[in-house]
């Protein structure tokens, strides 16, 4: 097997390729009420393959498996959006809002595994390498709400309140004609934040909450790998001593969650969505400190 000499030699493998995009996009403004806007958004972007996936290898060259191998044909791939969303100012400082939005997406790039492949004169379990699939799409609705609470008597007119609410829904098709959820999208995702602001006192607690999102479609063997749902709640707090000088406090992960990644196998549907990967756990995290301005 040449590729494992003591003495590897180094081999060119040159690669050109070029490509040419046109990108319009269009914003409209629509001034329903004096409280009330509509607004509407096309566009069209690109997203070009970051530099490791172009190139190079890193293999196991004692389980022979190909962990990355660049594809220097990689495209760039494409996303055409459309956007519609109201906005509804109710008061001066509060605002609840909705969008909806919808995205065709082309050449987008995943690492696609091959058992059995022989490269360079060796015979490897798998190969990773990232290729381009045929396309998805990705829609949903976003809503937003955020209001301080003023209406409140003093003190209680600190207090306020930021939540966020998203539906996605998308499919990706890959080469090989199989459709797939779209990778790192959660059906369901909220962002909630209670505040409270007065004088030289600052208190936010943070809440957040993601269903499950694939990570790697049809992996090696046919599984695909999934994150499972994840949650936290972060506490931050922080009082003003002088001009220019803050004590702050946080708590991050208050309720010491863990990341919970896990495999479905398609071929053996009794084994669906129960194959544990790895499970993160990062623990409750503490922080003091003081921050000054000059």
């Amino acid at each position: 097997m040449s590729l494992f000499n003591a003495t590897p030699a180094v081999t060119a493998y040159p690669s050109h390729s070029s490509y040419t995009n046109i990108l319009p996009s269009a914003n409209l403004k629509l001034e329903i009420t004096k409280d009330v806007i509509a607004r509407a958004a096309f566009s069209k972007t690109i997203s070009r393959p970051i530099f490791s996936d172009l190139g190079g290898l890193d293999f196991n060259a004692t389980q022979l498996l190909i962990n990355r191998h660049g594809n220097p044909d990689l495209k760039p791939f494409t996303s055409t959006n459309f956007d519609f969303g109201f906005e509804w100012y109710f008061n001066r400082t509060g605002i609840l809002s909705s969008n909806f939005f919808y995205k065709k997406l082309a050449n987008f790039i995943i690492p696609v595994t091959t058992p059995n492949v022989h490269l360079f004169g060796v015979d490897f379990l798998s190969d990773t390498q990232p290729q381009n699939q045929s396309g998805g799409e990705i829609k949903g609705v976003e809503i937003t709400y955020q209001q301080p609470w003023s209406f409140l008597p003093s003190p209680l007119d600190g207090f306020g309140s930021q939540l966020n609410f998203t539906f996605s829904d998308g499919e990706l098709n890959l080469k090989n004609g199989t459709p797939v959820a779209f990778p790192g999208i959660s059906k369901f995702s909220f962002n909630g934040a209670l505040y409270y602001e007065k004088g030289p006192i600052s208190i936010r607690a943070a809440y957040t909450k993601r269903s499950k999102f694939l990570l790697l479609p049809d992996g090696t063997f046919g599984q695909n790998v999934w994150h499972a749902p994840y949650q936290q709640l972060d506490l931050t707090a922080s009082v003003k001593v002088r001009h220019g000088v803050e004590v702050f406090g946080e708590v991050l992960n208050l309720t010491n969650q863990t990341d919970l990644i896990f495999s479905s196998n398609k071929a053996d549907p009794a084994f669906d969505m129960s194959r544990p990967q790895s499970r993160s756990m990062v623990g409750r995290r503490f922080g003091f400190g003081v921050r000054a301005s000059f």
